[in-house]
């Protein structure tokens, strides 16, 4: 057989050096495949390159057990406790604790020891039309069932939305033509790649117990996402591929959270968007048929700068959305603690708790959370599930005994508005008395958003306080007294 031309070795040399080093390689006239060898697992010059993209040596061999090398990998500095020994760590160690080439197996394995034996009902191949689309759809929702007894009845509802409005979504995207030269098993392998991977956030959130980070959260950032989204939708430059990609980001700009060092840590959680970034790097070879290079560096770049209070809607308004959809996401209308609002006698346990963060009793608080979920589980009847992802999404107090506990403005997102000629955006706070008495019990990220009084002509809370870039947003909240408040 002829050797491989040196242009076409040129280009896989410098694309594996691109992602040896963290970046997008560059990209060849649009969307494009990258053809690399195969991984010899003699060859100790590619075993950096395994790991890069999310590889231990057996994973590719199919007559190893690559979890049962997977487990036998020694974690980051075994038994120490990461919060302890955080500050003498290098900025390299500190990322070499995320483990994130992990991510790919760790998840596989924990969704296929979930559901061993389930099979899709439906083969997706050949052209991606609305048919093959309708199938993959039913395919989703069938992975969804079979999940029902590891997921609360709202997240279970929050799942089946998304999966239906991504479906729907790439119809228009089809449509419009927008997304192009992809097949319908590559398309399917995307989208049923997010239902699972917000599965994981779920369990994951659920087991690191420092706050709700899993289906409701994530579905929160969409919902904000297209709320903000929507007065741009007339414009000329306007893509429904924006929305997917949108969609992309949101699903991965919490993923970090699944690393090793933010599972492990509370300290090391505060790098979850640097992890988040190295971990779509590794994936970034499932979209390279629907995403240009230039498209892959900017959702990279929205991934770790989720949280800057900068918004450039006039240059870079997919950035700019994404920002702003991470700063109203404290009050998010789906977040888990919302569950409890109405449930008898559900409320003298959270003031019971309440009493004691403020006396400073953190052991006291703990007592106080196990008996609430007793009484969730046996007088509230509460399933399994749900209960779990309550006591899971309360604050981490033991590992930050400090909470904020004059929250200034609390409640859930209404509407959203969008005055082109202030070039800001007015987001509607419906203010509750539940949200008011006991956000602070939950981790919410209202720490994010930096609020300073409003000024003496308004009653908004402005972010940022002042803009230093006339083509940069600003963002609104206003409290709004709810109407059926009790």
């Amino acid at each position: 057989m002829p050797g491989i031309h040196p242009g076409l070795q040129q280009k896989i040399k410098d694309a594996e050096e691109a992602e040896i080093r963290g970046e997008s390689p560059k990209q060849y006239g649009g969307a494009q495949k990258i053809t690399r060898p195969a991984l010899p697992p003699n060859n100790l010059q590619r075993t950096q390159q395994a790991r890069t993209i999310g590889l231990i040596e057996s994973a590719y061999q199919s007559t190893q057990n690559f979890l049962l090398d997977l487990a036998k990998q020694t974690p980051f500095r075994p038994g120490e406790n990461l919060d302890e020994i955080w500050d003498t760590l290098s900025e390299e160690q500190k990322i070499q604790a995320g483990a994130t080439e992990r991510f790919r197996l760790e998840f596989e394995s924990t969704i296929a020891n979930a559901l061993p034996a389930w099979e899709p009902p439906h083969q997706i191949g050949g052209r991606l039309d609305a048919r093959a689309l309708e199938r993959g759809q039913r395919n989703i929702e069938n992975l969804i069932d079979a999940f029902d007894f590891l997921l609360a009845p709202d997240s279970y509802e929050l799942l089946m939305r998304f999966n239906r409005e991504n479906h729907a979504l790439v119809d228009i995207c089809l449509k419009q033509r927008t997304l192009q030269g992809i097949g319908a098993l590559d398309m399917h392998t995307i989208l049923e790649d997010w239902v699972k991977k917000l599965i994981y956030l779920e369990i994951v959130s659920r087991q690191r117990m420092q706050g709700d980070r899993g289906i409701r959260y994530v579905y929160g950032l969409i919902h904000h996402g297209e709320q903000l989204l929507k007065p741009f939708k007339a414009y000329p430059d306007f893509s429904p591929k924006e929305r997917f990609c949108m969609r992309l980001i949101q699903v991965h700009q919490n993923i970090g959270l699944t690393a090793y060092a933010a599972r492990a840590s509370t300290r090391g959680a505060k790098l979850y968007r640097a992890y988040s970034a190295r971990i779509f790097t590794d994936e970034i070879n499932r979209y390279r048929q629907v995403l240009t290079h230039r498209e892959a560096e900017l959702i990279r770049t929205a991934i770790a700068t989720q949280h800057l209070h900068e918004f450039p809607i006039k240059t870079t308004r997919l950035l700019a959305i994404i920002r702003l959809a991470h700063a109203l996401n404290p009050f998010n209308p789906f977040a888990t603690h919302l569950r409890i609002q109405h449930i008898e006698d559900a409320q003298d346990y959270l003031e019971d708790m309440k009493e004691r963060i403020l006396r400073g009793n953190i052991e006291g608080f703990a007592e106080a959370q196990k008996s609430f979920h007793r009484f969730l589980l046996e007088d509230a009847k509460m399933s399994i599930p749900l209960s779990d992802d309550i006591i899971a999404a309360f604050h981490p107090f033991k590992q930050q005994s400090k909470p904020d506990k004059n929250i200034q403005i609390s409640g859930t997102s209404g509407e959203i508005v969008f005055i082109e000629s202030e070039n800001t955006f007015k987001a509607n706070i419906e203010s509750q008395k539940f949200s008011a008495n006991y956000d602070f019990l939950f981790a919410l990220g209202h720490e994010r958003l930096h609020l300073q009084d409003p000024s003496q002509e308004t009653t908004a809370y402005c972010i940022p306080k002042s803009l230093d870039n006339a083509e940069d947003a600003a963002l609104q909240l206003i409290p709004l007294e709810h109407q059926n408040d009790q």
